[in-house]
């Protein structure tokens, strides 16, 4: 009796340490994929042409809407084979597609995006949106994701600009898998810039952008091609060689790469975004 007394101790002590281990371990795994509950993993892609000053980020060569379905349309309704091509071939990523958007737009859906895409005007510390009333007479010529409160924007009467603080505790975009923040600066060296903040601060898993300054014409080349060869392309590749092989596309079309080789990759560079999937939850 007493020698089966203590072996049932033994096995339940070996259960509960075993259940202190592996539970965690479980808890951990089925975590790592998971999003907000009940949502799908979702694109929200931007781009502009601008009231300030007319900068065409929009509807140029943008077949990088490949990356979302039923938004090509939008940026090409004037060339139906184009659009019938895409339709009978339809892309992985459901998302949708803002022109000429305010902030408010990230405002309510950042949380919700397992990809955010932006093409426009940029720079260390921020996102240019349009404005919410464009007044020159003010300084007001945008509406602005911006890193942190250090660097909040002022009109020229010391008013603050609308804006939203991709620091502070409402974003939580540790389920976000992938952000490509497409204009000048917004990795520069040496600078506390948004891409680092937005990986550093929010633990999104892959954080893209570019160091300098990028021409606009042949960053619609180089965002073209990486999302071809990021999610439609033969293989699938992963985010880094995606880049360097979109950059090498830019050089090939117009003898230079006008910026758009020095990028940089925050987090996981060898991430793969050719299937919809949430981030892996760190924070």
């Amino acid at each position: 009796m007493y020698k089966f007394l203590r072996q049932l101790c033994c096995i339940i002590i070996v259960g509960i340490i075993c259940s202190i281990i592996v539970l965690p371990l479980l808890s951990g795994s089925k975590q790592a994929n998971a999003g907000p509950p009940g949502s799908t993993p979702w694109c929200d892609m931007y781009g502009f042409i601008y009231t300030m000053d007319g900068l065409n980020c929009w509807s140029q060569k943008y077949h990088w809407t490949e990356v979302c379905s039923d938004i090509y349309e939008a940026w090409n309704p004037n060339d139906p084979s184009a659009h019938w091509s895409r339709c009978n071939h339809p892309p992985p990523w459901p998302g949708s597609a803002y022109y000429n958007a305010t902030y408010s737009k990230p405002y309510n859906y950042l949380n919700t995006n397992a990809m955010f895409v932006f093409h426009g005007h940029a720079s260390q510390w921020r996102l240019c949106f349009e404005p919410l009333q464009y007044n020159p007479e003010r300084d007001v010529y945008f509406s602005y994701i911006t890193s942190d409160r250090a660097y909040k924007k002022l009109d020229k009467y010391g008013v603050e600009i609308p804006q939203l603080y991709i620091t502070d505790s409402r974003w939580a975009l540790d389920y976000m898998a992938f952000a490509y923040l497409g204009g000048c600066n917004t990795a520069e060296p040496g600078t506390d810039h948004i891409v680092g903040k937005w990986r550093c601060y929010k633990g999104t898993d892959s954080v893209f952008g570019f160091k300098y300054t990028v021409q606009n014409k042949k960053h619609a080349e180089f965002i073209e091609n990486f999302f071809k060869n990021a999610i439609i392309g033969n293989g699938q590749w992963a985010i880094n060689l995606s880049a360097l092989f979109a950059a090498y596309s830019v050089r090939d079309v117009f003898g230079e790469y006008g910026g758009v080789y020095d990028y940089s990759i925050w987090g996981s560079t060898t991430q793969k975004i050719d299937v919809p999937h949430w981030g892996i939850k760190e924070l």
